[in-house]
């Protein structure tokens, strides 16, 4: 079979997209950022995403972290006190929102579906740098993992 129909048969139907973007927390107030900054250029590897419902308690929903590889050439994901680092000028990296969005484009570049975000997690652990390499694996927790942290009788105004 010539080689340029085997590339054609290895070609999706349509054209699939992933971003991964994060905010961070400003320095002044620990307020999130009002923008998602795109950070989908530094994938190396994506993860996978799973959602399951407890058997036993009924709606007890049980969300898996995430963890991406991305690269770190540029020092991008270094922490804050790094210069070229992403979060210098802003808290540290970790609890950080990172949002994973995915879908298909039809024809006319319309995303299906309407809502393409897959999960919205945040940073659970300070970002090692492998020594082997520049990638590094932002390891994500469920935003359900807030909850588990902060009781909510320590919670102010409850």
């Amino acid at each position: 079979m010539p080689e340029y129909i085997q590339t054609l048969i290895a070609q999706p139907a349509t054209d699939i997209f992933r971003r991964l973007h994060i905010k961070r927390r400003n320095l002044s107030n620990g307020l999130f950022e009002s923008t998602w900054q795109d950070m989908t250029e530094y994938v190396k590897r994506w993860g996978s995403i799973e959602s399951t419902i407890d058997a036993i308690r009924l709606n007890d929903f049980q969300n898996s972290g995430y963890n991406v590889v991305v690269n770190n050439d540029t020092g991008r994901f270094q922490e804050e006190t790094f210069y070229n680092s992403f979060w210098r000028n802003y808290m540290p990296r970790y609890k950080s929102l990172v949002r994973v969005q995915a879908g298909l484009l039809d024809s006319s570049d319309t995303e299906f579906p309407t809502d393409t975000t897959q999960g919205i997690f945040v940073l659970s652990d300070e970002i090692p740098v492998r020594s082997d390499s520049n990638d590094i694996t932002l390891k994500c927790s469920s935003l359900r993992s807030i909850f588990d942290d902060v009781l909510a009788r320590d919670i102010a105004g409850i």
